[in-house]
């Protein structure tokens, strides 16, 4: 099986706080709450170059942060935040976002002291808890990890992600039963991620239940027909089931969607009963 069958969805959640009825600081909140990112920045950095006060800078420069992590430009998002936290110390927002810009550079332990810290000025705050914990499942701490979904659970029963991310939390652990579970409430709360479906099929696989693992990866490769990861993990189920041809028919439509992880491919024992077939060889000859 592909380690990556395992996608936490809260790595890139950013925190906004409430708006601060200034109106340059408010227009540049707006901005990133409607998902105007250039445009966010744009009216931040203005403001930051005006040289207002002190609360004014702080606000701008963690509004342009947040802007910055949405865009995928971590370093510039944590430079920014770092200068909000240091105008203002008690941004329970600036800590939670700079986590997530960690988060997104695997830089995990100092997420997690950020989290804390979100955590120690805001303790209602759900998503530090499921980002903290995410980051804890991430460096091994799968007790701790399942402590902070718990939490962020008791603040948002709702959230699908974080029953998504515990059940695959499960799944480390090996407790397959309470990873269905967690999947199945995960789908039943948002039916079109693919991640629960295919995190799932993993759990059915482990137990054997075959027929439920392909119909999970049935309706995940539907659901986003663009992931290599459903493709590479029905090869997987049918190599188990010793389907040879089928197997192999699935790994070549996992690499013709970009799948490209040859190592992981040559060392995953559960292609084990296709490694002698020809068609095997074929496609590990064409990495």
């Amino acid at each position: 099986m592909k380690k990556g069958y395992i996608v936490f969805v809260a790595l890139l959640v950013i925190i906004l706080p409430q708006a601060s009825g200034r109106a340059d600081t408010d227009r540049c909140y707006d901005a990133v709450k409607q998902g105007k990112y250039q445009d966010a920045i744009a009216i931040c950095t203005k403001q930051i170059e005006s040289g207002s006060n002190d609360k004014n800078i702080a606000a701008s420069y963690r509004q342009r942060g947040i802007a910055y992590l949405a865009i995928g430009k971590t370093d510039l998002a944590i430079a920014d935040l770092d200068r909000a936290i240091e105008q203002d110390k008690n941004d329970a927002s600036a800590y939670s976002n700079r986590g997530a810009a960690y988060m997104s550079q695997r830089k995990f332990y100092m997420a997690i002291a950020d989290f804390d810290k979100a955590i120690e000025l805001n303790s209602r705050d759900d998503i530090a808890y499921k980002n903290r914990g995410v980051s804890n499942m991430s460096t091994g701490n799968l007790d701790r990890a399942i402590v902070d979904f718990n939490k962020a659970l008791e603040l948002n029963p709702k959230d699908d992600e974080t029953y998504n991310d515990r059940g695959a939390t499960y799944l480390e652990q090996g407790k397959t039963d309470l990873a269905i579970g967690d999947s199945s409430k995960a789908i039943q709360l948002n039916p079109k991620n693919d991640e629960p479906y295919r995190n799932r099929s993993t759990a059915h696989m482990k137990a054997g239940r075959f027929e439920d693992a392909r119909a999970d990866l049935s309706k995940s490769i539907e659901l986003d027909p663009a992931d290599s990861r459903g493709y590479y993990n029905m090869a997987c189920l049918y190599s188990l089931q010793k389907k040879v041809m089928d197997s192999c028919s699935w790994l070549q439509k996992a690499i013709d969607h970009g799948y490209n992880n040859w190592q992981h491919m040559q060392q995953d024992t559960d292609l084990d009963n296709v490694r002698s077939a020809d068609c095997y060889k074929k496609i590990s000859k064409g990495k």
